[in-house]
């Protein structure tokens, strides 16, 4: 199979099985149907990245009209894309409409409901805030979605550690079993009760 014939393989294998939300990605580039493109210098030439879905990695050199295959990417590499899938689901299905919270650089921020940090290097997933609306309390939603993101968190090979957690959640996630790392900063373990 040539470079071309893979990548078209890879264009319509990941346009049927995307993984993620259609949101465009600082890193990764413009969101297309099941990847991302970008336009990048490569060896000073320029070029389009590709990153599908499945982690296939093309550079298209525009100068060469060359097609090159790339070391896939590590699933793991995606984490933040799969939690913001994940939080882009339960917000659809609940229509969740949340005011705007500010994020910094490299936060999951899908639409404000959660603020999610990946820490690459110590693997752990820090979330630093959830804000279930008001007409959605007292049904377990966010006990759901914190248990949507540990799964995530679990698949990876993840911490994950909420921040700054406010006095009602805490005594809900005491009674549950969670690891308490400090007052307000709480594990999220195998041990704890999500259901």
């Amino acid at each position: 199979m040539t470079n071309v014939e893979q990548f078209n393989a890879d264009v319509a294998d990941n346009a049927n099985n995307v993984l993620f939300t259609m949101a465009d990605d600082e890193e990764m580039g413009q969101r297309e149907q099941g990847f991302y493109v970008k336009d990048i210098l490569d060896n000073g030439h320029e070029s389009q990245n590709f990153i599908f879905d499945n982690g296939h990695h093309y550079v298209f050199d525009l100068k060469e009209q060359m097609l090159y295959v790339c070391e896939p990417i590590p699933e793991e590499y995606f984490i933040h894309k799969h939690l913001e899938k994940v939080v882009s689901d339960f917000i659809d299905k609940w229509s969740v409409d949340v005011p705007f919270i500010y994020c910094v650089a490299n936060e999951v921020d899908a639409k404000s409901l959660i603020r999610l940090l990946p820490n690459r290097n110590e693997k752990i997933v820090f979330l630093t805030n959830i804000l279930i609306p008001i007409a959605l309390k007292y049904r377990g939603l966010g006990k759901l979605l914190v248990k949507q993101v540990f799964d995530i968190c679990q698949r990876f090979n993840y911490r994950l550690v909420l921040l700054d957690v406010v006095e009602s959640f805490s005594k809900s996630l005491k009674r549950r079993n969670a690891k308490f790392l400090s007052f307000d900063t709480i594990e999220i373990t195998n041990e704890t009760i999500l259901s």
